[in-house]
């Protein structure tokens, strides 16, 4: 059981806030998953917390790679919040402990990347007991990641007094409508280029959907590695395409039809290439059905949301989570050990 914190579990105390910060600004994404945070970090300054913003950026080859660096992030929230942000260019030791002990409470300190040491991707109990170091409570807002079983994820939380945040609390709540009690008929839509892990994830779907709708990479991948998959009636592929980038007209006519029907819609993935217009027909006929269809919808993934963002349809669904695989991985009812770390306390 999730427990979100309140007024006495963090009123002037040192906070650990997990959050998923790996961003590009080049990405429409980007500013989507800044603003979806920020109301967890004014909550705890208007209790007087002191807060440790702790985020990972992409894979470093190395320790301390420019490009990879937390610093730019400074700015940014700096002017989101209109507050002063404090960059430490480091995550652990005597120097990180001793800047965070010098700050008065209400201050925010951003430290730098987390893959810097091995131990994070590691789930490294040493790194973990470091980072414990830092703070007094450990708060998680970082549903993205909770599929991984990493230090600040997995170890970190069952060394501190652990909550979730409101944000990562209202990914799980909404998220377990579509898994435990949906609203039938269930649809779930996969496109995007990255199919694999979705495709993987398809048995899992089946308990709780009566369809899945899929794109032409996502039927290719089916149709040669999951041969009984591809006999399953409840997984409707494309009828015709457009040159292998966008649904053709009648897939988007046979799509449409489910999704009308539609009481609950998941939907993770482009149907098309959709940064050229004329290839981004198909996904937005299906946004717009499942925007008519008054469907309980869910959507998710990177390509997804920048998609929705360009269209202008981000706002109309009913729920836009902020994890691409996580969201796929908890739906399809796999292991989350950020999840099981914070429910175990």
């Amino acid at each position: 059981m999730l427990k979100i914190f309140s007024k006495k579990d963090i009123f002037k105390k040192t906070v650990f806030l997990r959050v998923d910060l790996n961003i590009s600004l080049k990405s429409k994404e980007s500013h989507f998953r800044i603003e979806r945070v920020l109301p967890t970090i004014k909550k705890l300054q208007n209790y007087k917390a002191k807060i440790i913003l702790a985020t990972h950026i992409g894979r470093p080859k190395f320790p301390f790679q420019k490009e990879f660096s937390t610093r730019f992030l400074k700015n940014v929230l700096s002017k989101k919040l209109k507050t002063e942000i404090i960059y430490i260019p480091d995550v652990i030791g005597e120097r990180v402990e001793s800047t965070i002990k010098k700050s008065d409470y209400g201050k925010i300190l951003l430290l730098e990347n987390l893959r810097f040491y091995e131990g994070e991707l590691k789930n490294s109990l040493p790194f973990a007991k470091n980072l414990s170091k830092l703070a007094q409570v450990y708060v998680s807002d970082a549903f993205s990641v909770c599929h991984r079983k990493q230090a600040s994820v997995y170890s970190l939380p069952k060394l501190l007094p652990s909550f979730a945040g409101p944000l990562l609390f209202s990914e799980v709540k909404n998220l377990y409508k579509i898994k435990n009690n949906p609203k039938h008929p269930c649809i779930v839509i996969l496109g995007g280029k990255k199919v694999d892990d979705k495709v993987k994830s398809i048995k899992g779907f089946l308990k709780f959907a009566d369809y899945i709708l899929v794109n032409n990479l996502a039927q290719i991948e089916i149709q040669k590695n999951y041969p009984k998959l591809s006999k399953n009636k409840k997984i409707i592929f494309p009828l015709d395409t457009n040159k292998d980038l966008d649904i053709g007209e009648k897939t988007i006519e046979l799509f449409s039809n489910y999704i009308y029907k539609a009481k609950s819609v998941v939907w993770s993935g482009p149907l098309g290439k959709f940064e050229d217009k004329k290839y981004a027909k198909g996904s937005i006929a299906v946004a717009k059905t499942i925007i008519k269809s008054k469907a309980f919808s869910v959507i998710g993934g990177g390509q997804t949301i920048e998609f929705a963002t360009k269209y202008k349809f981000l706002n109309k669904f009913s729920f836009v989570s902020t994890g691409g695989g996580a969201m796929l991985h908890f739906l399809a009812g796999n292991p989350m050990p950020g999840l099981k770390a914070l429910s175990e306390k």
